[in-house]
């Protein structure tokens, strides 16, 4: 329904999946029709097509995100995008216009006793 509606594109490399001609076929649809990431318009990117700076990437810096996260009040709102296992996890950081991996040590759920 994401692909079809133009949300989100099939992988390039195939997959085992019968359902994946159809996922790539709703996938080249929406590009052939400019639809949702295809769409071009610069006054339709600007609203709905977020910016995101990715750890890796040239405007990646460390140090200068942390002091951005200092300067911002607490909590900071994030969207948790992806859950690696049981203490690792990706999350989008609003302000900062970043994507941040965290690995959570320690974890503790107090007892409703506590």
């Amino acid at each position: 329904m994401i692909v079809k509606a133009g949300l989100a594109k099939a992988l390039e490399k195939r997959s085992n999946d019968p359902k994946f001609e159809a996922i790539a076929a709703a996938s080249e649809d929406c590009a052939k029709r400019k639809v949702g990431l295809w769409n071009t318009d610069p006054k339709f990117v600007e609203k709905h097509i977020r910016q995101v700076i990715y750890f890796g990437e040239a405007d990646y810096n460390q140090s200068k995100l942390l002091e951005e996260a200092n300067k911002e009040p607490k909590p900071l709102a994030a969207i948790l995008e992806y859950v690696f296992g049981t203490n690792f996890v990706s999350l989008y950081i609003y302000k900062l216009k970043t994507v941040v991996k965290m690995q959570m040590v320690h974890l503790y759920t107090p007892k409703e006793t506590e």
